[in-house]
C-alpha cells in the first residue's frame, strides 16, 4: 500500500499559485521558442511548406545529375546561360558578333511581363532550371496532381505559356512527386 492510499479520507488540498509572478517561470523551467513548438509544426500552412521543401528537395537530387548530362540535349537553361542570353539581347549587336550571338537573337526575344524582363522563345515565357520546379508545380496543382506528363506538359505550354520544359523533367517532378506517391499507393490496395 501507498502513503496516498493510508491518507485516503485527507481532503485534497489545491495549491495556491502566486498571481504576481504570472509572467516568469521557475528556472528548471526551459522555455522553447514558439515557432518550433510541436503544435504549431502541424499547423496547415506549416505541413504544406515542409512539404513543398521536401518535394523540392528530391525533385533536384534526383534531376540535377541527369541535367548535366544533356543540358546540351535540351531546352532547359540553366539560370546562368539565361542571365547570358538576356546580356545578348540588351546589347547592341556588335559589328563582328559571334555566331553563337546571332542564334540567340535569332530565337530568343526580349519581352517584359509582371516579373520584370523575361526572354521569351516562340513566343512563350523561358524558364530555367532553377525555376521549373515552381512552374511544373503550378501546372500540376492546376489538374489536381494528374500523373500523365504529357497533361501537365499542356498545361505547362499552352495554358501557362512557358517554353522549355520537356517532358523528362516533368517525368522526374511527378515521380518525386508526395501527393502523387500517396495516390499510388492507396490504388494498390483497391480491390477490384
Amino acid at each position: 500500500m501507498s502513503s496516498r492510499d493510508d491518507d485516503s479520507d485527507d481532503p485534497y488540498e489545491v495549491s495556491v499559485v502566486d498571481d504576481e509572478d504570472d509572467d516568469s517561470l521557475p528556472s528548471s523551467v526551459v522555455t522553447t521558442d514558439p515557432d518550433t513548438e510541436s503544435d504549431e509544426m502541424y499547423d496547415e500552412g506549416m505541413y504544406q511548406k515542409s512539404l513543398n521543401d521536401y518535394h523540392r528537395e528530391a525533385f533536384y537530387s534526383a534531376y540535377t545529375p541527369y541535367f548535366d548530362q544533356v543540358q546540351d540535349a535540351t531546352h532547359l537553361i540553366s539560370q546562368q546561360k539565361y542571365d547570358h542570353i538576356l546580356a545578348i539581347l540588351t546589347n547592341p549587336r556588335e559589328k563582328r558578333e559571334p555566331a553563337v550571338n546571332y542564334k540567340y537573337r535569332k530565337q530568343y526575344s526580349v519581352g517584359s511581363n509582371v516579373a520584370g524582363v523575361s526572354l521569351y522563345r516562340e513566343g512563350k515565357v523561358v524558364t530555367t532550371l532553377e525555376k521549373v520546379f515552381d512552374v511544373i508545380q503550378e501546372a500540376h496543382r492546376k489538374i489536381s496532381h494528374a500523373m500523365d506528363p504529357q497533361k501537365n506538359k499542356r498545361v505547362i505550354n499552352d495554358d501557362l505559356g512557358y517554353f522549355g520544359v520537356p517532358a523528362s523533367v516533368i517525368d522526374f517532378f511527378i515521380k518525386t512527386c508526395p501527393i502523387v506517391s500517396i495516390m499510388v499507393d492507396s490504388l494498390r490496395f483497391v480491390v477490384i
